[in-house]
């Protein structure tokens, strides 16, 4: 089967900007260590977390599909995408800064002007959409899940160092496992906190 790919009416400057993007600020995402005022055993950078991030939400789009939710999976992996995309321009900034009241507004402010600024290389249509999707956290169930999965992620690292023997990320851990378990009360994913309480602190399955 042949597909259409046949060029159309696009700005003559298109891929120009598409290439200053995937060329610019995103690729730094490599380079921005998590955890960067902790001891650590491996380091993970933003990038590497922000995979885990798109998987574990694309498993939770299609759970949440199994039980009839509906759902936008395009919303979803695009916030999964982008939801730590300022990075790139901010560093890693710990929770504990971002949610302090004198300097949350501050953080928020430069988040947005970081992301604005990452996104300008792209044509107008596409970096507005990809700028409205990481602006938007409004109550909904695609926010919810990648939300939950942002929080698997950093339990599934903590829970790695720790197995490794890096105590500092004891307190880590709980902390994860204690905002997840406010995301997920009342929801198709409550489960999640049984079965990772359940799971002994080893090595994986397939070693």
């Amino acid at each position: 089967m042949k597909i259409n790919m046949k060029k159309k009416n696009l700005p003559e400057n298109t891929f120009k900007d598409v290439v200053d993007f995937i060329t610019g600020f995103s690729r730094r995402l490599c380079h921005i260590d998590r955890f960067n005022t902790r001891p650590v055993i491996r380091k993970e950078n933003v990038a590497d977390h922000s995979f885990y991030v798109v998987l574990f939400s694309s498993i939770l789009s299609e759970i949440a599909e199994l039980n009839n939710i509906k759902i936008n999976k395009y919303e979803v992996l695009l916030k999964a995408v982008l939801h730590d995309i300022e990075e790139s321009i901010s560093g890693d900034i710990s929770k504990a800064l971002k949610k302090d009241s004198k300097f949350k507004n501050l953080y928020l402010s430069v988040s947005e002007l970081s992301v604005k600024r990452i996104l300008s290389p792209l044509p107008l249509p596409i970096s507005t959409r990809f700028l409205d999707n990481w602006k938007n956290k409004n109550a909904s169930t695609e926010n919810l899940i990648v939300k939950i999965a942002d929080e698997l992620s950093g339990i599934v690292y903590a829970r790695e160092e720790i197995i490794m023997g890096n105590s500092y990320f004891e307190h880590i851990y709980f902390n994860y496992m204690h905002r997840l378990e406010s995301l997920v009360k009342d929801t198709i994913f409550e489960n999640l906190i049984l079965q990772l309480n359940d799971k002994k602190m080893k090595g994986d399955m397939y070693d």
